[in-house]
């Protein structure tokens, strides 16, 4: 599997990203210790872009992405949502969308954070 992110978005990562910190495309479902989202019975999904210390402990995010801008980890049930080849771009509204290259969108709002 692969993510192509837009240039903008490298950009904002890497601006961001200090000492090498790891990046993590969170399913925020409610489930693991980054996951924010009270209700993980949502019909929509939701995925964060994550920053995070290179000595994170992340067992739970045992699987890696392949992307422009290296490995990003993810919990391994999340591929279920994704496809071989998957874009991180700007929306027209501005916002970050994840979406499958033959699929469509699969979040349309997906932030970044730290």
């Amino acid at each position: 599997m692969y993510l192509h992110i837009e240039k903008s978005i490298r950009d904002k990562i890497e601006e961001l990203r200090t000492n090498n910190e790891k990046i993590i495309l969170n399913l925020n479902d409610g489930a693991g210790k980054f996951s924010d989202n009270k209700a993980s019975c949502a019909l929509d999904l939701y995925f964060d872009i994550l920053l995070v210390n290179s000595n994170e402990d992340l067992h739970e995010y045992g699987e890696t992405l392949s992307s422009d801008i290296g490995p990003i980890f993810m919990k391994p049930y999340s591929s279920v949502y994704l496809e071989q080849e998957n874009i991180l771009k700007k929306g027209s509204l501005g916002v970050n969308v994840l979406s499958g290259e033959k699929s469509g969108i699969i979040c349309n709002d997906v932030k970044i954070k730290k």
